[in-house]
């Protein structure tokens, strides 16, 4: 597949002279699509990272209100939270991802949609569902806790681009990679 993929590189010339050839190329490595197909995938792709995250995060809180532990509750409650919900932002990006190019800037825009997706959804259920005020909101992200969670959310936007990183750094089949022997 790799070899594939290096006999499409367009020469320099063909490369700059059309902008949809350098974008197709920049964001997936082929010549064959436009900018507008890894945009509409890494939009999607975004969404449904956000609906996966979000079911599993609330049968997360769901489980997590039943076993509830009195009085523990805060920075403690969140930091054995966020791992969690970290792992489980990983393994709904991996999901999420199927179709989004393997390259930065696509899943830049998975995660930055997902993200989005994420404080709106925040600032909907502290408005509508526990008639909170912004002040209010913005006031809860200045204690410990709040600023775990935002460390959280900052995690599952970045979430998607961590993968790439992680991919490159191991080997692949001919132990070619950052952490191989040969290199």
């Amino acid at each position: 597949m790799r070899q594939a993929k290096m006999s499409q590189r367009p020469d320099t010339e063909t490369l700059f002279s059309r902008p949809d050839t350098f974008y197709a190329y920049a964001m997936d490595g082929t010549r064959d699509s436009t900018r507008q197909d890894w945009v509409r995938a890494a939009i999607i792709g975004g969404a449904t990272y956000f609906f996966l995250f979000a079911a599993a995060a609330a049968l997360f809180e769901a489980v997590s209100q039943l076993v509830a532990v009195p009085g523990f509750d805060g920075a403690p409650d969140y930091a054995i939270r966020e791992p969690i919900l970290f792992v489980t932002c990983w393994i709904a990006s991996l999901g999420a991802a199927i179709g989004v190019p393997l390259r930065p800037v696509p899943r830049l825009v998975m995660g930055f949609t997902g993200f989005v997706l994420l404080l709106l959804t925040e600032v909907y259920v502290s408005l509508a569902l526990q008639n909170e005020s912004p002040l209010a909101l913005a006031r809860e992200f200045t204690t410990l806790g709040g600023i775990l969670r935002l460390i959280g959310y900052v995690g599952f936007g970045l979430a998607p681009l961590l993968q790439i990183w992680i991919r490159l750094q191991l080997p692949d089949e001919h132990g070619n990679g950052a952490n191989s022997a040969s290199s």
